[in-house]
């Protein structure tokens, strides 16, 4: 195969899904979504028919699928030209699948395929373009069988549907078989043509339209070994699909088919991961409102103990004065509990890898922060206890405690020199009631100066029930602002995730630009022989009519 126009595309996928690893990557490191949310999306290689062989350009890989005894080894031996299938009841690809090679092309069986059950011929008499796999049979009762074919699906670049007149409506197994193959190219083979008739055929086609083929290639079939008996068919048209598809490139337009498949199948997938983390993001709105209403609640059935610790800390602190090593002892093993425990029940209501390890990295921290406001706030009210208007007047007072009686002492030494000089005696009286006056003008001031002398416990305890409201109040901003740094990680994400859905989803939608070698048109079957829908409701319908269409 010639890949040199491909290469821009397999680049550009590379680089996508690297792109894709790095934003899961994110997702699941940041705890924006659990690892088995993400299992969904598989960025894993798929494997292909290019992993059974070691060359560049490899012949084409058909399979041959049906039931028991429709005659698939038959119709191999037909187009091969020679008996090299064994067909009957019991022929070995009943219960293994035989692998028909040319011999000149270098073959490799990759890992995980069981070698015990797939048997490897090579032959020189084969058509060197293709080479053939007949698949056992999916409707045995052997278990098996299925997990075989289910196995060597993605090696598979055509799959030969063959069914026979009698049981062309068993199209369960085909049914669940399609589901696990999407992206594979489909051809139809009505064997044992010589005993349908056209209603049939047209029949046939209407029930693969219903499984999601517009316009499905349905083929006639005569491989009885009398070929002079044999009916009219369409046998040379599917030796020329096959033909034509392997030399108009066919295999490379198939691998972007499904490339393109894979990427709309991730579109989805990324799509769904980005509403999540959308519906996420919008949650922590919510929560930040309960969290309020937690913290709240909390506050007020912790607060009326935490004032009586206060009280006794306060107490403490006026007898023995502020250390500086001192650390205040204010809730009991419950009112610690209580605390932690309205974290505790926002991250249980959030449910988010994200938030639980936000709050859980604070959990630590909370209580610190709190002692921390607390000394904060005592160390402010020792350093300015009191009202203002307090500290002023007392400071104004202990100022009057002084000057007064100075001044008064000086006006009475005043009166006394001015009557020596009159010589005027001014008496006991004089003296006594200057003393007095000069007594009270200094005890009054004192008196009231002491009176308005901030209390040391009332200081301290205020300064406690400061800190402890600063304390609380810094605690619900800092989970708040945890949350919203988890909100904006989200949208942020998920902002990432809908370019993603767009670059994925308009790689999806890139047709496949080749140069056909030798002037050889692209393959223009290749559209008809791909499912355009999933059938899911197709397998209901067959399930429910028990394994046969109605």
């Amino acid at each position: 195969m010639d890949l040199n126009s491909f290469l821009p595309l397999l680049q550009e996928s590379a680089e996508n899904f690297e792109r894709l690893r790095r934003w899961i990557g994110r997702l699941v490191e940041e705890g924006a979504l659990t690892q088995s949310e993400v299992e969904s999306l598989d960025l894993d290689p798929t494997p292909s028919a290019d992993d059974l062989f070691d060359a560049p350009i490899r012949p084409l890989v058909v399979a041959f699928f049906g039931g028991t005894g429709v005659g698939k080894s038959t119709l191999l031996n037909r187009l091969a030209g020679e008996e090299i299938a064994q067909t009957g009841i019991e022929r070995p690809t009943s219960r293994e699948a035989t692998l028909y090679l040319p011999a000149q092309g270098k073959f490799k069986l990759p890992p995980g395929l069981p070698l015990s059950k797939i048997k490897t011929v090579f032959h020189h008499n084969l058509k060197h373009e293709i080479a053939w796999i007949d698949l056992p049979d999916i409707d045995s009762i052997e278990l098996t069988n299925r997990e075989l074919v289910f196995l060597l699906l993605p090696y598979i670049d055509v799959l030969i549907y063959v069914v026979s007149p009698e049981r062309y409506r068993d199209l369960a197994a085909w049914g669940v078989l399609k589901e696990r193959s999407q992206a594979a190219a489909w051809l139809f083979v009505m064997n044992h043509w010589d005993e349908a008739c056209e209603e049939q055929i047209e029949d046939f086609k209407g029930l693969l339209k219903t499984l999601g083929f517009n316009d499905p290639i349905v083929l006639r079939c005569d491989s009885r070994p009398d070929f002079r008996a044999r009916k009219p068919d369409d046998f040379g048209q599917l030796e020329e699909i096959l033909r034509d598809f392997a030399r108009t490139r066919g295999t490379e337009q198939l691998a972007w088919k499904r490339a393109q498949r894979r990427f709309l199948q991730l579109t989805d997938q990324i799509a769904a991961l980005t509403e999540t983390l959308e519906k996420k993001s919008k949650g922590v709105s919510h929560l930040r409102s309960r969290w309020r209403e937690l913290w709240k609640k909390t506050v007020e059935e912790v607060s009326p103990l935490l004032a009586g610790s206060a009280a006794i800390s306060a107490r403490q602190i006026a007898a023995q004065g502020l250390s500086a090593n001192w650390n205040p002892v204010l809730w009991d093993t419950w009112t610690q509990k209580h605390l932690l425990d309205a974290l505790d029940r926002l991250a249980l209501e959030a449910d988010q890898p994200a938030i639980c390890r936000e709050l859980a990295a604070y959990r630590d921290e909370l209580l610190k922060e709190i002692e921390r406001q607390v000394r904060l706030g005592l160390q402010q009210s020792l350093a300015a206890p009191g009202h203002w208007l307090q500290r002023h007047l007392a400071r104004a007072l202990s100022v009057l405690k002084y000057l007064l009686p100075i001044l008064l002492s000086g006006l009475a030494g005043y009166q006394l020199v001015l009557g020596y000089f009159r010589e005027v005696y001014l008496g006991i009286d004089f003296a006594v009631h200057s003393a007095l006056i000069i007594g009270v003008s200094g005890l009054i001031p004192h008196l009231a100066c002491r009176l308005l002398e901030p209390s040391l416990e009332k200081a301290a305890f205020r300064g406690i029930l400061r800190g402890l409201r600063l304390g609380f109040a810094h605690v619900e901003t800092e989970v708040e602002q945890r949350l919203e740094r988890v909100r904006s990680r989200l949208a942020e994400l998920a902002l990432e995730g809908r370019q993603l859905t767009g670059v994925v989803g308009d790689a999806a939608r890139r047709p496949l630009l080749l140069s056909p070698p030798q002037g050889q048109p692209a393959s223009p079957l290749l559209d008809r022989m791909l499912a355009a829908t999933s059938g899911k409701g197709s397998l209901e319908i067959g399930t429910r009519y028990g394994g046969e269409f109605p």
